[in-house]
């Protein structure tokens, strides 16, 4: 009897769990229609590229999320499976599921969306030429270009590589495929003249982003407060 007691009260407390999701993004009250009213008026797509999950910055997807109405999608190179972990002697691949999780709950809780390219985490790399030879970079490029397509994005983020202080010869090379996949979605210039047919397959980024880490060059406040949740876009 108390065994099934338990087992009811266990399944009342799962009946009232509030979804991670429904925190910041409920479906009635005005919340609801303050952030329905930035997605309708905002119409813009931004996209978040990572070299592994936890590299993204989440302050800044919260605020173009919940404080401009964007569609966020935050991308990961790899998955991460050679990164430290807080249990030893942890299997790669239960590492990088372990990632890839942690990644769809901090987005589900942003209301955007993950996307994985599966590109292999080797770990640190000297140069270029080391990443060059891990990564096949046709392959990387194909995909970058599947994800650019399908979103079509109007800004991009490159986040840092947070395993290095200076220049990372991984996000070194990421930069440069990811921009040569745009260069082959421009319009060229007889695409342009024809018009509108031609920029349902081809289009601009008005920009791509690089964090630093400094305070200098373009920045988003993020510390500004949401005007119904009463909180910071980097304390949420």
């Amino acid at each position: 009897m108390r065994t099934i007691l338990r087992s009811l009260l266990a399944l009342a407390f799962l009946g009232f769990a509030i979804p991670v999701r429904a925190q910041y993004f409920p479906q009635s009250g005005n919340e609801a229609l303050h952030q329905r009213a930035l997605d309708a008026t905002a119409r813009l797509n931004v996209l978040s590229i990572s070299l592994q999950p936890g590299y993204e910055d989440l302050a800044t997807l919260a605020y173009f999320r919940m404080g401009v109405g964007a569609r966020i999608v935050s991308a990961y190179v790899t998955n991460g499976e050679s990164g430290e972990s807080d249990v030893r002697a942890e299997y790669p691949n239960y590492l990088a599921a372990l990632r890839r999780n942690e990644a769809a709950k901090a987005l589900a809780l942003l209301g955007g969306e993950e996307y994985f390219l599966n590109m292999p985490d080797f770990g640190s790399a000297r140069d270029t030429a080391v990443v060059r030879s891990q990564w096949s970079i046709d392959t990387l490029q194909m995909r970058l270009s599947k994800l650019l397509t399908d979103l079509r994005p109007d800004v991009i983020l490159i986040a840092r590589d947070r395993a290095v202080d200076g220049r990372s010869p991984q996000r070194d090379v990421l930069t440069d495929v990811l921009l040569r996949a745009l260069r082959k979605l421009e319009p060229t210039a007889a695409e342009k003249k024809a018009g509108v047919a031609a920029e349902m397959f081809r289009w601009n980024v008005d920009r791509v982003l690089l964090e630093t880490g400094s305070r200098a060059g373009a920045r988003v406040p993020a510390d500004r407060v949401h005007p119904l949740w009463k909180k910071s876009y980097l304390m949420i």
